[in-house]
């Protein structure tokens, strides 16, 4: 007759080894990942979220205090570039109205700040990065991903050509096409290779930008920068 013992014995043995199988699956599913191109230098690279519009600020304000933190991040030993952006590229990612020859368009939307790409280590395949140039009042510009230059534009120089972003009520703001960068994952490595338009965090809706992550790129060990990071953000604001 079969015992308790015999039960016991044979769930054991069962669930080892769907266990073995899981655990086989997740190592063949991590190494794919891991195999997948995400368009940008993930190592050295220390990511971290603040919100002012929860601090209490409201419209340039919150630009003015991400400059602010921006410049005082500048100056950590050991931080050799960094910028800023209203997502992390691993997030869901973020969208507004994007519109090409007064069509709307599939694509996300990221505003940086200066050096974004270059920071990320994302290669710039035509023209130039949003910089120091593009300030409040300047010219509106974005960067386009090739995806997006390819999908839209066609055999044309993107270089120069104008968009056209949805604001804030219902409103569009034209932008000028500085750069042409490297596809990179932006919403997860799981999803389609989005089309993607970057532009200056100096002409966002502040709406858009009540939050933001710094990307922080390191010499070495980013997670050493952890404690200088947390100590200089509430001596800004507490």
């Amino acid at each position: 007759p079969i015992t308790l013992t015999d039960v016991l014995v044979v769930s054991q043995v069962t669930m080892s080894l769907l266990m073995l199988v899981a655990a086989g699956l997740f190592v063949r599913t991590l190494a794919n990942l891991q195999s997948i191109d995400i368009g940008f230098n993930r190592e050295n690279l220390l990511l971290f979220e603040v919100n002012a519009g929860q601090a209490g600020y409201r419209d340039a304000e919150m630009l003015s205090f991400y400059e602010d933190l921006y410049r005082r991040f500048q100056q950590i030993p050991g931080v050799r570039d960094i910028s800023f952006s209203n997502r992390a590229l691993f997030t869901a990612g973020f969208q507004l109205p994007v519109s090409v020859g007064g069509q709307r368009v599939n694509s996300r939307m990221l505003y940086v700040g200066p050096d974004f790409f270059s920071t990320m280590g994302i290669p710039i395949a035509m023209g130039r990065e949003i910089d120091e140039r593009d300030q409040p009042g300047s010219l509106p510009v974005a960067v386009v991903s090739e995806l997006f230059a390819k999908s839209y534009l066609g055999d044309e120089n993107p270089i120069g050509k104008r968009i056209a972003i949805g604001v804030a009520g219902n409103l569009t703001k034209q932008v000028e096409i500085v750069g042409v960068a490297k596809d990179a994952r932006y919403g997860g490595l799981r999803v389609e290779l989005p089309r993607v338009v970057y532009a200056s965090v100096n002409h966002a809706s502040f709406p858009s930008v009540s939050r933001m992550t710094f990307e922080l790129r390191t010499a070495g060990e980013p997670f050493a920068h952890e404690n200088t990071v947390g100590g200089i953000v509430p001596d800004v604001n507490p």
